[in-house]
């Protein structure tokens, strides 16, 4: 649901590759695949950052979601801060 000052997100290649990705790994986690798993390459740059630029966006820049108080929006400004810089 849009309101009519909201912003459309429009995601790039490495994010839609990085959201794949995380999509495959949490339904090869959901549904239990037996097999030897790990997860190799720069995980936080090539998935963690891209997805956390998309939900960014979507938390605080889209106008779609209304926080109750401040203090809401402060924390997941908050969490976004402490991922981007981990």
């Amino acid at each position: 649901m849009q309101f009519t000052h909201s912003k459309t997100l429009k995601i790039g290649t490495e994010q839609r590759l990085a959201i794949d990705k995380l999509i495959s790994y949490r339904n090869d986690f959901a549904h239990f695949k037996p097999m030897a798993y790990g997860i190799t390459g720069n995980y936080e740059n090539d998935i963690v950052l891209p997805v956390l630029k998309v939900i960014e966006f979507l938390a605080l820049e889209t106008n779609n979601i209304l926080y109750p108080q401040v203090e809401s929006c402060e924390r997941v400004k908050h969490a976004i801060k402490h991922f981007s810089l981990n």
